[in-house]
């Protein structure tokens, strides 16, 4: 833990990359911290209010040193997480412009909203990576086009159709980890479905394997529509799955599955990776965050008592908000409310 700026740190190298040993020297200055292969990994600190910040990014050497990804830790008086918006939050707007306006928010993250299947395609791809790398983020999650389909692709008792969507799949997880994302958002089987939690458990296994072999993590949500919006379905998938089940914990998808988010939270446990932060009131059940009456503070609190130290992106949809400066503005609000000390 560093007690004043410039001190000298050393940080395990498991925190950054495995195999990847270095320390910092000076606060304040971006310092050259190993080359390996390709990729030069450097640091670079921030503060915000009394609190200091890491960010550890990967520089591709054939990409002239453009931003593969982007990591936050705290140093001092501060949190290990970051707060991004979802591409989602835009659309219909392309994907590629969606981009650029998340550049305006200066955020360091994002989520990915793959709204065609020429979306997962190489040239669309580096064209997104060259938007992101201009204005200074990441991708830290994605998101299929397809999740309405799921129940059937993956839920069947048809094999062939599920052995075919797990390879469709494969597209999806390979270009969510060219462009550097830890997570894929995964809704599954509608409630409609009716299927044991042991069944399920071992198609998201098949399917979370095949993730993991393409470089990323399926992550379940619990999506309001779906068998795993409910809490009890939540925890027996945690219960079956342990360490081989990871989630998103979307506020707003809870609400509308009448569901409390906070229960809802502790279901997921120490296998919650990331959360898709909103608000409501009693006449909107989506809104951007700041703009209803949930306790995001004290969902904050919660997660800090249970380490989590993920990601926050704000998803909310086109329809929820008026102008376009409204997603910015809840984004700075955001961040003042969960880094306010």
């Amino acid at each position: 833990m560093v007690t004043d700026v410039g001190t000298e740190l050393s940080v395990p190298m498991d925190m950054i990359m495995p195999n990847i040993p270095f320390s910092l020297l000076t606060a304040y200055q971006i310092k050259v911290l190993s080359i390996d292969l390709n990729n030069i990994f450097i640091v670079n600190f921030r503060r915000l209010g009394t609190a200091i910040y890491i960010f550890v990014q990967s520089l591709s050497l054939d990409n002239r040193c453009k931003i593969c990804y982007t990591k936050m830790y705290a140093v001092k008086g501060g949190e290990c997480f970051l707060i991004g918006i979802s591409s989602a939050c835009y659309y219909p707007m392309p994907t590629e412009d969606a981009f650029s306006m998340i550049a305006k928010s200066k955020t360091k993250i994002c989520e990915l909203f793959f709204n065609t299947s020429s979306e997962i395609e190489g040239p669309f791809l580096r064209q997104l990576k060259a938007v992101a790398d201009n204005g200074g983020f990441s991708v830290g999650s994605v998101h299929p086009f397809s999740s309405f389909a799921e129940t059937n692709c993956f839920f069947s008792a048809y094999e062939r159709r599920t052995r075919e969507s797990i390879d469709f799949y494969k597209r999806f997880f390979n270009g969510g980890a060219e462009l550097g994302a830890e997570f894929f958002v995964f809704h599954g089987a509608v409630l409609g479905a009716a299927l044991d939690p042991e069944f399920y458990a071992e198609r998201f296994y098949t399917l979370s394997q095949a993730a993991k072999a393409e470089g990323i993590t399926l992550c379940q949500e619990n999506v309001s529509r779906c068998l795993a919006g409910r809490t009890e379905y939540v925890r027996k998938l945690k219960e079956l799955l342990g360490n081989n089940i990871s989630f998103v914990l979307d506020i707003k998808q809870a609400h509308r599955a009448e569901c409390d988010p906070f229960e809802m939270a502790n279901a997921m446990g120490d296998s919650l990776k990331l959360v898709h932060v909103n608000d409501f009131n009693s006449h909107s059940d989506c809104l951007l965050p700041g703009k209803g009456t949930f306790d995001l503070k004290g969902l904050k609190s919660l997660l800090d008592e249970m380490g989590y130290s993920g990601n926050f992106i704000i998803e909310v949809y086109r329809q929820n908000y008026g102008d376009y400066s409204e997603v910015e503005d809840s984004f700075r609000t955001l961040e003042q409310l969960f880094l306010k000390r």
